[in-house]
């Protein structure tokens, strides 16, 4: 008996490629970051225009940058109008060092990516310590306790909430709020506005109503690439 192994087509071919940057994203994690079975894989492009991928499977992906295998179940993507959305199950297996040096160099570059991401901007604005872990306003917006609002073109936007689920507390936002953080884009801007409201998270920074929360700037680059386990600490390096 011969068994052939047919090709896949050209476009599905070219649709890997397109997700594999979006999902994957282009930091240097994603350097050493791949799907290792991308045929479980299906793309579409809808009468909108929008960019869909499906999977019925578990996607398998090894993350050699961070020390991390995942297996990820991908509920929901899409991608259109300059925007990308995605809803996934994440399970992180961590991985087997091969020397103590291989085990520092994940921890340092876990901690590398951590810092002033958007997970840690949200734990830190959870815990009311923006300016203790390293986060600054940029000059145009201004900040109270638990009450943050923006001058300027924005000021007719309507006040909306960011609701700290295990707190039972509140933060009022108004418009979208620009950040800086000391440790890895002192020059580069990152900022956030609520689409949903409430917006929804607990005090280890995960949204639990998605969609209600727009990242952009330095903080759109984040990509699975970049992901963190949901209750990720840091520690000390040797």
């Amino acid at each position: 008996m011969v068994v052939v192994e047919a090709k896949k087509p050209v476009e599905w071919e070219k649709n890997l490629k397109k997700f594999m940057k979006m999902f994957i994203g282009s930091t240097e994690n994603a350097k050493k970051t791949r799907i290792l079975n991308p045929e479980v894989l299906d793309f579409e492009t809808n009468s909108e225009g929008t960019f869909l991928a499906y999977s019925d499977s578990i996607i398998k992906i090894e993350n050699n940058a961070l020390g991390y295998d995942l297996d990820i179940v991908l509920e929901d993507f899409q991608a259109g109008g300059g925007k990308i959305r995605y809803i996934i199950d994440p399970q992180f297996i961590e991985k087997s060092a091969n020397s103590p040096e291989t085990q520092n160099k994940w921890k340092m570059a876990r901690q590398n990516t951590f810092e002033g991401s958007f997970k840690h901007f949200l734990r830190s604005l959870a815990a009311n310590r923006l300016e203790a872990e390293g986060f600054s306003l940029k000059s145009d917006c201004m900040r109270d306790q638990w009450n943050y609002t923006q001058e300027g073109l924005n000021r007719h936007y309507s006040t909306k909430t960011i609701t700290i689920f295990e707190k039972a507390e509140n933060i009022k936002i108004t418009g979208i709020l620009k950040f800086h953080h000391k440790s890895n884009f002192l020059t580069e801007t990152a900022s956030f506005e609520i689409l949903k409201d409430p917006a929804i998270m607990d005090t280890l920074g995960n949204i639990l109503n998605q969609y209600s929360i727009l990242a952009s700037g330095k903080w759109s680059e984040e990509r699975i690439a970049d992901l963190l386990p949901q209750d990720y600490q840091m520690q000390k390096l040797h």
